[in-house]
């Protein structure tokens, strides 16, 4: 038996991910690549062809008004200090993460582009030092996780 299956391999060239009972290790960061997966007892499973994709972190201390990044497979993270608004990419099709953080003493205001949505409203704001929020793409607007 065959499956493809997507995986996001975050922070590391080495990573190790189950599937049901079976564990497998994933040392190349892309590329397709055929993994035994043996069952809790050690004997063959199933074999499965596996899509590597590495995902990036990338950590922006922000001073001013900033657009958000919009490279594939990156999981972009803002420090922010001062008044400052991020305006987030569009949504469409974007499948990456978003963290904004508030490190100052200062309300940080969360922004979206065209005329797309974070929960239903067009801007979100971080009023407290040290409040983070997460967001991601619904593929039409934006979603706090």
């Amino acid at each position: 038996m065959s499956n493809t299956i997507i995986s996001k391999l975050v922070g590391t060239l080495e990573s190790t991910f189950s599937i049901g009972d079976g564990t497998i290790s994933a040392t190349n960061i892309t590329g397709a690549h055929t993994y035994n997966m043996p069952d809790k007892d050690g004997t063959l499973a199933m074999t499965s062809d596996i899509v590597d994709t590495l995902t990036l972190n990338t950590i922006y201390p922000v001073l001013t008004d900033t657009i958000a990044g919009s490279n594939i497979n990156t999981n972009y993270i803002y420090l922010v200090d001062g008044q400052t608004t991020i305006t987030l990419p569009s949504a469409v099709n974007n499948i990456n993460k978003y963290t904004v953080t508030n490190v100052g003493e200062h309300v940080v205001t969360v922004n979206t582009t065209l005329s797309e949505l974070i929960n239903g409203s067009i801007s979100v704001t971080l009023p407290i030092t040290n409040m983070s929020l997460d967001f991601i793409s619904d593929t039409n607007n934006w979603r706090i996780i």
